[in-house]
This record gives C-alpha cells, structure tokens and sequence, in this order.
C-alpha cells in the first residue's frame, strides 16, 4: 500500500467508526421507544401506540418483521417512525 492510501485510510477509519455509532444510537433509541409505546394504554378508535407486522417486497419477494410507532402530534397529523428487519440480521430505521 502506497503511503497516500495509507494516510487516507487513517483520516477516514475515525469518521466509519463515528458513524456506525451513530448509526447504532439511532436503532436503539427506536426499541427504547418501541417499549414505551407497548406499555402505554391504548385509545379506543385510536391509531397511536406501538404496531408489529411484516413487509414484503412485490418486486422480488423480501420480505420481514416490520415494527412502528404512531404518534399523534396535534389535530389530525401524526408521526410514524418504522423498523424493518430483513435477512433476519439486517435492520432499517
């Protein structure tokens, strides 16, 4: 390896590192929130709370567990944040 890939893979490895924990932080304030949402109460006629399912893909047939959480904001506006798994290891936020 020639020392300008060298040093490029040096300045670089730091910021892959940062960004995979960041990306971990943000798969794991999900579940935190996943798990309140589970134990909260849920509303008659209401669509907020937590939700499990699957995905499946119509193009090639993937297909995987699928969580949400459904949060309303004000009047008839809601967040809805979602997790799938697919391969049973690989997860998206």
């Amino acid at each position: 390896m020639n020392s300008t890939r060298s040093s490029n893979w040096r300045r670089l490895a730091p910021m892959g590192l940062l960004l995979m924990f960041v990306l971990a932080l943000t798969g794991c304030s999900f579940n935190r929130d996943y798990r309140k949402a589970l134990v909260q109460p849920v509303v008659p006629g209401s669509i907020e709370g937590a939700w499990t399912g699957t995905w499946l893909s119509g193009k090639n047939g993937h297909n995987g567990e699928l969580r949400g959480i459904i949060t309303r904001l004000e009047g008839n506006t809601y967040e809805t944040r979602f997790k799938a798994r697919f391969w049973k290891i690989f997860t998206y936020t």
